[in-house]
């Protein structure tokens, strides 16, 4: 090659090289931000398995030492059971049978006392069928009289007529016997 083919060839390449490394400050600037949110991304990440993984590890020494105590108490329970057993005394599982008998009982007197209950409000019920009922037609027609009177009747006619009324109800009552004027009066103190 000659000097001006390397001369043509060198430029080429240098503005090849010019053009390639020169990126547009928009796209520089979003390149910087996703790598800046891939590196907070990262350092969360990695903050929050640390996190779960002491959680769990913890979890798992809470679980751990729970179990080991149950072991403990359970061979302690067995231990003093024998020691009770050679001495003669009563082992653990007798109370443990009294503490079922007496629950069955007592669920069996809960169920007694729930019969005994239900008799009781059988008997003392009230029923109300055998008392007077307000006789609703009779008044819807008292109450239809009245208004017809009452645009017919000047106000000295209504006074005399509930004065009327009022006699008629008054003598009424003095004939009314109440359920404790059946019974007869005893003499004795």
């Amino acid at each position: 090659m000659n000097s001006h083919h390397q001369r043509a060839f060198v430029g080429s390449v240098l503005c090849l090289l010019l053009t390639a490394c020169s990126t547009p400050k928009p796209v520089l600037e979003l390149a910087s931000k996703g790598a800046g949110t891939v590196g907070l991304a990262e350092a969360s990440l990695r903050d929050y398995l640390a996190a779960t993984q002491a959680q769990l590890t913890a979890r798992t020494e809470f679980v751990r030492a729970d179990a080991e105590q149950l072991v403990s108490e359970a061979t302690d329970r067995e231990l003093l059971d024998m020691y009770r057993k050679e001495a003669g005394m009563t082992v653990r599982n007798d109370s443990a049978e009294l503490i079922r008998s007496l629950a069955t009982k007592r669920r069996e007197m809960r169920d007694k006392r729930e019969k005994e209950l239900a008799k009781v409000t059988a008997a003392n019920s009230f029923d109300a069928s055998g008392l007077a009922r307000v006789p609703q037609e009779k008044l819807d027609a008292a109450k239809k009289s009245f208004a017809v009177l009452s645009e017919e009747l000047s106000s000295g006619e209504w006074i005399a007529l509930v004065g009327g009324y009022v006699k008629v109800i008054s003598a009424g009552v003095d004939q009314l016997a109440s359920p404790t004027d059946d019974k007869p009066k005893d003499d004795t103190p």
